[in-house]
This record gives structure tokens, C-alpha cells and sequence, in this order.
């Protein structure tokens, strides 16, 4: 997108860089198995201004949003060895779970409506930090 060299392995501040996991893909609550480690996925990863401008790109925050490819981050639940090449597997899908992708559209993007607003708030893994923006937004919605 940018027209240049990809960028090296940690650029965007990852602890893991994988293919195949997409944010359509993967949904708040999963849990996944990487190495003999076991993580919940939480929340999309929201980049901060300093991204922007460590790639020299400080208006791209907007573009890296709306792409959906933001990334998300995970809570440990059992801790283990994690190497370069271990595979990362769905091992339980939350079948209240949104997509990570759809996770962002509420949370940033202003995608959504008020069922699907209280359809992720019903998530019992739900993030306290996108359960806190969930609530305004919806909070704001109704008093509109």
C-alpha cells in the first residue's frame, strides 16, 4: 500500500507475526494454542500516533484502521514455550463471539447498531477497556 519494502518482523510493536489468523477470521474469545501456550483473543489492537510517525507515516492511522488488519491483542491463560514456526490453532471458538474485525468496526469505526452493540456487551470474555468504549457508544446511541 505504501509502495515500499516490507516492513521487518516488530515494526508495528507485535509479539507474534502470523499468516492465516485473519481479524474476519478470528473472534473475541477464541482461544488459541501457540507452542505449549494457551491465550484468549481480547480485543483488536488499536495503533497509537507513534506508529505513524516511526514509519514516517504520521497520517496512516486512519488507513491502518479502516484496512480491518489491525491486529488483536490476547490474554495468557496458560503459559508455556513459544518459538518462530509453532503453529497457532483455534481451539475453542466462544459462540457468543464477534470477529475481531467487527470488534473494531464498533469500537473505532462507528460501524454497527445498537443489537450488535448489545450482542457484543454480552460477551462474558469482553474486554474491560472495549467493554468501557461498547458502553458509551451505546450509552450515546440511546440518547440520540
Amino acid at each position: 500500500m505504501l509502495g515500499r519494502d516490507p516492513f521487518p518482523f516488530g515494526t508495528f510493536g507485535e509479539n507474534f507475526t502470523i499468516s492465516g489468523l485473519l481479524e474476519d477470521d478470528v473472534c473475541v474469545g477464541d482461544i488459541l494454542q501457540i507452542g505449549s501456550a494457551v491465550v484468549q483473543v481480547t480485543l483488536p489492537r488499536l495503533p497509537c500516533f507513534k506508529f505513524g510517525h516511526k514509519i514516517g507515516e504520521p497520517g496512516i492511522l486512519k488507513e491502518f484502521l479502516q484496512s480491518g488488519r489491525s491486529g488483536f491483542y490476547h490474554r495468557v491463560l496458560t503459559g508455556g514455550e513459544v518459538g518462530s514456526g509453532d503453529p497457532m490453532a483455534i481451539t475453542h471458538r466462544d459462540p457468543a463471539g464477534i470477529s475481531v474485525r467487527t470488534a473494531l468496526g464498533l469500537q473505532r469505526l462507528g460501524e454497527g447498531d445498537a443489537s450488535l452493540l448489545r450482542r457484543a456487551l454480552a460477551i462474558p470474555t469482553l474486554a474491560p477497556l472495549l467493554r468501557k468504549d461498547l458502553e458509551k457508544r451505546l450509552a450515546a446511541a440511546a440518547a440520540s
